[in-house]
């Protein structure tokens, strides 16, 4: 694809070329000095070949993001019109900068970016940014200069193996990545899976149903029952088409976040088991009415003192599959995720199921 680019900027005389090093984009041009910068070839004056980083990757939405940058450098070429400020911070400036100041420079650029280049809808992306950035940046201290010290004491002041440790190392890394600071989080993370999560705590069937029928309000209850039957992701229940879940087939069809080619993209999910779906008259329903799904989803929660989260029961329904026998390849792929990802977060599971299986097919009598 890069090639391919490339060769349409040439025959176009563009005069600008995506230079890819490792998996990052970058335009290269004959560009005048920085202005900021105080080298032998800054101040002679003249332009010299540079590059200037965009910040995306190099996949299909990042190889489209950088051949309209490129049409619009080619463009502020031309008719002398480009601006270094346009295009790159003066780093000259970086330290009048809070952490304030960084966090809604880098929302803006990441909003931006989700909704223009990678088709992702607005609410979904607002979310994304609430939940997995804005919840661990709120921790800095806005007010002061950014620095990795402060992004790292962040990240181990919260619990290892956990799921909220690995997302704060990756939203601190896209930080420090976007303001130019380098900072070093490798093993910070933690070995995050199911496991850490403390396996034997997730609610069995009969509790899950013990719960289901305790509830009174009749939008959260239709929502924990889709939880536990489909095991969704809790914001998923407010993106399933309901106008094709009826009576006559369980098949739940599930709004990914993305878009493709402008077009919604769904995956099919099935209950299990099958006569939770039946027994609860879940095409009947629909979730309750809320702007902030995911915060009055755990709200939900944690009002009622359930003894776990909504993601037990995603994290239960993926452990009755195997019990179930389903193929753990489907049920990745109605999970919503690589069947990569469902070995390492599940494999606890299907470790005991096989072992199991295993001696009891010793110890059958023959």
């Amino acid at each position: 694809m890069l090639e391919k680019i490339d060769r349409e900027l040439k025959a176009a005389n563009a005069g600008v070329s995506v230079y890819q090093k490792r998996n990052r984009l970058y335009l290269q041009a004959t560009l005048p000095p920085k202005p900021w910068l105080n080298t032998p070839k800054a101040r002679a004056g003249k332009p010299y070949q540079q590059k200037i980083s965009l910040g995306v990757y190099a996949n299909p939405a990042g190889f489209r993001r950088a051949k309209a940058e490129a049409s619009r450098l080619s463009a502020e070429l031309a008719i002398g019109r480009f601006d270094w400020y346009e295009w790159q911070d003066d780093p000259t400036r970086r330290d009048e900068r809070t952490t304030g100041d960084w966090v809604a420079a880098l929302e803006k650029h990441y909003k931006q970016h989700e909704i223009e280049h990678e088709s992702r809808e607005p609410q979904i992306v607002n979310e994304t940014w609430r939940t997995g950035y804005w919840a661990i940046y709120k921790k800095l201290p806005l007010d002061e200069p950014l620095s990795a010290e402060a992004m790292e004491a962040v990240v181990l002041s919260i619990e290892p193996h956990r799921r909220s440790r690995q997302r704060a190392v990756i939203a601190m890394r896209r930080l420090a990545e976007f303001a130019g600071i380098e900072i070093d989080l490798k093993g910070k993370s933690g070995h995050y899976s199911i496991y850490h999560a403390k396996p034997r705590e997730l609610p069995d069937d009969e509790t899950i149903e013990q719960i289901y029928h305790s509830i009174d309000h009749e939008g959260w209850k239709w929502f924990f029952g889709m939880l536990a039957a489909y095991g969704l992701r809790p914001g998923e229940a407010w993106r399933c088409d309901l106008d094709r879940f009826s009576e006559e087939s369980p098949v739940l069809w599930v709004c990914s976040e993305k878009q493709l080619n402008g077009r919604r993209n769904y995956r099919t999910v099935l209950p299990f088991p099958a006569r939770w779906w039946q027994d609860w008259r879940l095409w009947e329903g629909e979730p309750p009415q809320v702007e902030d799904t995911s915060n009055e989803a755990a709200k939900f929660f944690r009002r009622h003192d359930f003894g776990f989260n909504p993601y037990a029961l995603r994290h239960r329904w993926a452990v009755r599959t195997f019990e179930m026998g389903l193929d753990p390849m489907l049920a990745s792929k109605q999970m919503g995720h690589s069947a990569r990802i469902h070995e390492q977060t599940y494999l606890y599971w299907m470790q005991e199921k096989t072992h199991l299986a295993a001696w009891e097919e010793v110890n059958r009598e023959k």
